[in-house]
């Protein structure tokens, strides 16, 4: 069975923090977004770290990544999860006031929402956007 080493295991707080900061200084209009496989049977990624503009939408960003997986099949769909932890929906008691998850909750990405939405309601202390890719087979 293969180990999925996430990006956060494979570099400190202090690293991804200062990579962060260069990224936004150099990138004021991308955001920072580091995509983990949910499971070693997830189609591998070519590149897991993107760099993507404020005004896409979710459903334009799965486009960017579909093209990053060769190895996924057409019948795949892929599912998109936010925030650390268990898969939950999202719900009152598991935000804060400021729209934040930080019970440790997973969230459904709906795709239609902007990134620019995204990104300010469930980055990390990292500034990063973590991402979490789940894959089930569809049409049988």
């Amino acid at each position: 069975m293969e180990y999925i080493k996430s990006f956060k295991a494979e570099n400190d707080w202090v690293k991804r923090l200062s990579k962060t900061q260069y990224l936004k200084t150099k990138y004021p209009d991308r955001i920072p977004v580091i995509v983990d496989r949910s499971t070693p049977s997830t189609p591998k990624l070519t590149s897991n770290r993107f760099l993507i503009p404020f005004h896409i939408t979710m459903s334009e960003f799965c486009a960017v990544l579909r093209r990053h997986m060769p190895e996924l099949a057409p019948h795949q769909a892929l599912f998109f999860f936010v925030g650390a932890g268990a898969l939950c929906e999202p719900s009152s008691s598991s935000s804060s006031s400021s729209g934040r998850n930080d019970k440790g909750s997973q969230i459904l990405c709906p795709m239609s929402q902007p990134m620019s939405l995204i990104y300010t309601t469930h980055k990390d202390k990292d500034n990063f956007l973590y991402i979490t890719t789940g894959v089930e087979s569809t049409f049988g």
